[in-house]
């Protein structure tokens, strides 16, 4: 059963049809533990095609029914992220999705106890979530081996769009040694020289271009050492992008121009121009905590350490989800 949050029916109110049903596929495809759509078990433009697909019926008219194509579904797809509902997590080829706003299962030890997502307010109630079987085999559907008991209190509040309880979201987080062996959305941002050129070369086609780049490339070999990430790349190319446009040059962006923004881009971050929020890279997150005097943990995920740097900071992910 797929419940959609009051958040999420809110940013969907309005949409098209195509849109809110593109949604759904994307949340039977998810994964329950991380919010990831594609990291587990893959996901490919084709299959989400064949899950928007609309029979035909007597009475339907021919435009109503059939399978979009591929550029419709991205379409579609680009319009869930302008919304804030999905957060590309696409690497070397293989499709992620992040669905932040989505409720996910949250698997807390027992020692917790009943204090876990009280913040958002008083128990009003009862608790009427899935049972302990429903809640296991979601588990073994989406999840694989049970990961521990749930135990919370905010777990099975999320009802339906009438519903007025809404859940911490640092309660949506699992403690570290709970964690199955999933991908990491941090660590799944890491690139190396290969995937970086694969990465580049890719998103040029989309423009119609052809780029010539190889993993053997300097700058890609320095990139990866410095460890940048897949957002700073996709926000710089950007920039790249629309730079070209605005100048009218039909050339492709190469690692050389990209480096002018990617370089201005971690110049914004580090704090020397103030037109771009902490909160939109890593990095700055990171300047943020050392600055709030929030450090990461060995071990610790990001997730996790975005939030604590949020909560230290006085914001919550929808706020710096929404400005």
């Amino acid at each position: 059963m797929i419940v959609l949050t009051e958040a999420e029916l809110d940013l969907l109110s309005g949409e098209p049809a195509e849109v809110l049903k593109l949604y759904v596929c994307l949340r039977r495809r998810m994964d329950f533990a991380t919010g990831l759509v594609g990291a587990m078990t893959g996901v490919s433009w084709w299959a989400l095609r064949e899950d928007m697909h609309v029979s035909g019926a007597q009475g339907r008219a021919r435009g109503e029914s059939g399978t979009p194509s591929e550029r419709m579904v991205e379409r579609k797809v680009d319009r869930l992220v302008a919304l804030g509902l999905v957060e590309r997590r696409s690497l070397y080829r293989k499709l992620v999705f992040l669905l932040p706003m989505a409720h996910r299962a949250s698997a807390r030890p027992k020692e917790v106890g009943p204090s876990w997502g009280r913040e958002a307010g008083p128990e009003v109630g009862p608790e009427v979530g899935p049972t302990e079987s429903q809640t296991a085999q979601w588990f073994a559907e989406e999840v694989g081996p049970k990961v521990g008991p749930e135990v919370g209190p905010s777990w099975g509040r999320e009802v339906g769009p009438t519903s007025g309880i809404r859940v911490n979201h640092l309660s949506k987080s699992k403690p570290a040694a709970a964690l199955p062996a999933v991908v990491d959305a941090r660590e799944a941002l890491l690139l190396a020289p290969q995937q970086m050129a694969e990465w580049l070369r890719e998103a040029e086609r989309r423009r119609g271009k052809i780029l010539r780049v190889v993993p053997t490339d300097p700058l890609l070999k320095t990139w990866s050492s410095e460890r940048v990430q897949l957002d700073d790349l996709r926000a710089a190319h950007a920039m790249a992008v629309a730079d070209r446009d605005a100048r009218g040059e039909p050339a492709p962006v190469s690692p050389g121009f990209l480096r002018i923004f990617l370089d201005r881009l971690r110049r914004r971050n580090g704090g020397v121009e103030n037109d771009v929020p902490w909160f939109r890279s890593a990095a700055g997150i990171e300047a943020q905590g050392a600055a709030l005097g929030v450090f990461r943990q060995p071990g610790e995920r990001f997730p996790s350490f975005r939030a604590r740097v949020y909560a230290a900071a006085g914001i919550t992910d929808d706020v710096a989800r929404r400005l």
